[in-house]
């Protein structure tokens, strides 16, 4: 935001120092306290730390799914879909198990219901995580009949079995887990946006009653 101040670095650099300083500062307060609150203004001061340091634990978590590692990129929908048309194309490579190819389109269909974002919290968070792990079950039992048969016919060694199933489940699971992400992009990201609404007044308060503990000790 400041002029000046943009030629100090990228971004990468501050925001690591940003997390250590974020950790290690309430550890040393609270070994510099003695674990004890000496009135209300300093008692003010710890626990909006504690909920400072808490809440960017919190934040980190939220920053890791809209962001790739430390560089501050943020994902969009429109770059997951490309992630995802750019692939190899798992469905189309299931051409041999329809039922699996069937149960993929169909979870897809209904986490993006005309092709947008889950619009529920709960939908994108919860219900859309247990129906992943449900519709992923379900295609690699069907997949197991499915290339057994096939090996069968095909003569194929219990080796060649065995890795073309993992690489059928590993295909099935990456399909899954790309259209979650997609369908939960919207929603972590409101939930980032509100995390930082509650997230900035703790510290503009953690830093006032330490300002007022700081000189109170001093001057008393």
């Amino acid at each position: 935001h400041l002029r000046f101040m943009q030629r100090f670095g990228s971004g990468k650099p501050w925001f690591v120092a940003h997390m250590v300083f974020g950790v290690g500062g309430p550890l040393l307060i609270l070994v510099h306290s003695t674990y004890r609150i000496g009135s209300i203004n300093a008692g003010v001061a710890l626990f909006s730390m504690l909920i400072v340091a808490a809440s960017g634990v919190v934040g980190r978590f939220l920053y890791v799914r809209l962001h790739r590692n430390l560089r501050g990129e943020k994902l969009s929908l429109i770059e997951l879909r490309g992630q995802r048309e750019a692939a190899d194309g798992s469905v189309t490579r299931l051409r041999f198990a329809p039922d699996v190819a069937a149960r993929i389109l169909a979870f897809e269909r209904e986490a993006l219901p005309d092709g947008h974002a889950a619009p529920g919290l709960w939908q994108a968070l919860v219900h859309l995580p247990v129906r992943r792990w449900q519709v992923r079950h379900e295609c690699r039992r069907e997949l197991k009949l499915r290339i057994l048969a096939l090996g069968r016919s095909e003569g194929f060694s219990r080796g060649k079995t065995r890795r073309a199933l993992e690489e059928a489940r590993r295909l099935v699971g990456d399909e899954l887990m790309t259209i979650q992400r997609i369908a939960q992009f919207s929603a972590w990201e409101r939930l980032f946006s509100w995390w930082h609404v509650a997230h900035v007044p703790f510290v503009y308060l953690m830093l006032l009653s330490a300002v007022a503990h700081v000189v109170a000790v001093h001057a008393y």
